[in-house]
C-alpha cells in the first residue's frame, strides 16, 4: 500500500481529530486499481464500513428476489412476477450504490493524471499513486 503525502484531516469531513490511516481503493490511468492510505476519522470509517456491508446485504436481497420473482413467473406462467423481481432488484442495488458513495471521500479522476481527493477544509489533494 502506498502512503501519500495527504494533510492531518479527515478525507471525507475534513476533521483533524482522532484521524487514522485506513487503505481506500483508488484508479490510475489506464484503469488500473491500487489501495492508498489516507487519513480518516472514527466516525468516517465506520460510516464507510457499514455502507460496505449494507451494500453486500442489498446486492444478496436483489439476487433473492430475482430468484424468487423467476420462479413465481415460471410457475404462475407469467411475465408480472419475473418484471416485478427485476425492478426491486434494480431499485435496491441503486438505493444501496447510493448510500455507499454518499460515505466515500469525493475523488476526482483527470484523464491520464493522478486522482484527486477533495478534503472540505484543505482543499483539492493529488494522491501519487506510485509506478506499475
Amino acid at each position: 500500500m502506498q502512503v501519500p503525502d495527504v494533510p492531518n484531516a479527515c478525507v471525507r469531513c475534513g476533521t483533524p481529530y482522532g484521524l487514522t490511516r485506513q487503505p481506500l481503493l483508488v484508479r490510475r490511468g489506464g484503469g488500473r486499481i491500487r489501495y492508498v492510505d489516507v487519513p480518516f476519522c472514527p466516525r468516517c470509517w465506520r460510516l464507510h464500513e457499514s455502507t460496505r456491508s449494507v451494500f453486500f446485504v442489498a446486492a444478496g436481497v436483489a439476487t433473492a428476489s430475482l430468484v424468487i420473482g423467476l420462479a413465481v413467473s415460471v410457475i404462475s406462467q407469467d411475465w408480472v412476477p419475473a418484471a416485478a423481481s427485476v425492478v426491486f432488484a434494480t431499485a435496491t442495488v441503486f438505493v444501496a450504490r447510493a448510500i455507499r458513495r454518499r460515505a466515500l471521500p469525493v475523488v476526482r479522476y483527470e484523464r491520464g493524471s493522478d486522482p484527486v481527493v477533495v478534503i472540505p477544509t484543505v482543499g483539492e489533494v493529488r494522491i501519487v499513486t506510485g509506478g506499475e
